[in-house]
């Protein structure tokens, strides 16, 4: 197969997710009806060490995967309708990492520090 159409074939995969990324978290923004302009008080919460850690551990694997199922065909030359499915479920892992690791309702941490707006 010619390499021009195994590339071709890995961006039809990452780029209606990077589609789909943009448009669900202009949704969510809206729902929670964001606006970063108008606040008087910013806090930001340091996470606990394990969620961190595993999050860390998790950002390292799902791009090292992604990496290596995206180079592999384009170095052997052959790609498969499975290599597609599995570029597809990586890269949408890495993009929604963050939905799935803090989906929770509590948050724990400390409070790392509070800034006032002047």
């Amino acid at each position: 197969m010619n390499i021009w159409w195994i590339i071709f074939f890995i961006l039809l995969a990452i780029i209606p997710l990077l589609i789909l990324k943009g448009r669900n978290d202009r949704k969510n923004r809206r729902k929670m009806s964001i606006n970063l302009d108008d606040y008087r008080i910013k806090a930001f919460i340091l996470p606990n060490t394990k969620d961190l850690l595993k999050g860390v551990f998790l950002n390292i694997v799902g791009y090292l995967l992604f990496i290596f199922c995206t180079l592999d065909p384009i170095m052997y030359g052959e790609f498969s309708f499975i290599t597609f499915l599995f570029i597809i479920l990586v890269f949408s892992f890495i993009l929604f990492q963050n939905a799935l690791l803090y989906t929770q309702n509590k948050i724990e941490g400390r409070i790392g520090g509070i800034k006032w707006k002047q």
